[in-house]
């Protein structure tokens, strides 16, 4: 019997090269508000956008509540959806995956409503069994909240799972889960994603992680 029997991917970043959207859209958030001061949004990756708000919010001491300035970035986010696409490779491994009988769950800090969005118009909606999104759960990655509700629903042990991460957040996540993890090298130094159990270039290279076992 195979090792592993299921995937659980990560989607921003993972999936859909959708990490410079979110950037921009937060350098538009920020800049809208009058601040011209540089900031290193990269260094936000993997980290929930409520928290991203809170510490921009207290950094500049703007004037906004939370979800108010949460909603005035979902809009400035909606303006870059068209330019968010699949990295290469990830449809076919999909499609793979698929042929091969290995069910593939997607787990994202991002709220559903941009998930379900973006998915379909990559293309990734067909090929994903179902999503566990930050509106899901209490506690957000590096929580392993996701990870464990995901494994739920696929009925499998977390041993028997593979997920595929490229933020230190997600890893942390996983591995606390119990969850064989894949960081794969799309917007982080293969230095920084060490907790991960294998690094890898692109997510087709789950594939041979499959083969192995």
């Amino acid at each position: 019997m195979k090792r592993f029997s299921a995937i659980i991917s990560d989607f921003d970043g993972t999936l859909v090269n959708s990490e410079p959207c979110h950037i921009h859209a937060w350098e538009k958030t920020i800049r809208d508000t009058g601040v011209t001061e540089e900031v290193d949004y990269a260094a936000f990756i993997g980290v929930p956008d409520a928290d991203e708000a809170r510490e921009l919010i207290e950094r500049f001491s703007l004037p906004f509540t939370v979800d108010a300035f949460l909603d005035r970035h979902r809009r400035d986010l909606a303006l870059f959806y068209e330019k968010i696409v699949p990295f290469p490779r990830v449809i076919d491994t999909l499609s793979r995956l698929e042929s091969m009988g290995i069910p593939v769950a997607c787990a994202s800090n991002s709220e559903r409503s941009f998930v379900a969005d973006v998915a379909r118009r990559t293309g990734i909606d067909p090929f994903v069994t179902f999503y566990v999104t930050g509106d899901d759960v209490k506690a957000l990655k590096p929580a392993p909240d996701i990870y464990q509700r995901a494994c739920e629903m696929l009925s499998l042990p977390p041993v028997r799972c593979i997920a595929v991460e490229d933020s230190i957040a997600g890893i942390i996540a996983a591995k606390a889960a119990g969850v064989y993890t894949c960081a794969v090298a799309t917007n982080l130094p293969r230095a920084m994603l060490s907790g991960a159990d294998i690094i890898i270039d692109s997510f087709d290279d789950v594939l041979s992680v499959l083969g192995s076992t």
